[in-house]
């Protein structure tokens, strides 16, 4: 949403920023691998229950590329939150690159291979996966990163 506003010419629009920033922070609370980092493909609020239950632990490539966008874009903007942003993005790279990124062929695997090793193996490609988000995530994080 702040890239979009951004994209359009728009100055940093406070409201949209508050959103953002909440957006993140319940991914984070709710979505997040506090072992190993990273965000988990599906949660659920059972019916009695005041928490999230994970129900599909694997982490797909898309939402750890743009994962890694927001945490930085997130860091930038709130350098001193509670919620440690970059200490976040910085685990979050270290589980791309230990989980995601395949090393030996080159690209990245659909999932993080510490919840689906069979994807080592599997077809990398597939209608819905394209480069688009390891590359604008990368570019953008490089270009964040320069600007620290």
């Amino acid at each position: 949403m702040l890239e979009a506003s951004e994209a359009l010419g728009g100055s940093e629009d406070a409201r949209t920023l508050a959103v953002g920033k909440r957006m993140v922070d319940d991914a984070l609370r709710n979505g997040w691998d506090p072992m190993r980092g990273g965000f988990y493909d599906e949660g659920y609020y059972f019916p009695g229950s005041d928490t999230i239950s994970i129900i599909l632990n694997t982490k797909n490539w898309w939402a750890q590329a743009e994962g890694m966008n927001a945490l930085l874009l997130m860091g930038q903007r709130f350098p001193d939150d509670p919620m440690q942003y970059d200490a976040k993005f910085r685990m979050l790279w270290k589980y791309v690159e230990t989980y995601l990124i395949d090393h030996k062929y080159g690209g990245w695997y659909d999932e993080g291979l510490d919840n689906a090793p069979g994807r080592r193996t599997a077809l990398k490609g597939q209608i819905w996966k394209a480069t688009y988000h390891h590359y604008r995530a990368l570019v953008n994080c490089m270009a964040r990163l320069e600007a620290f």
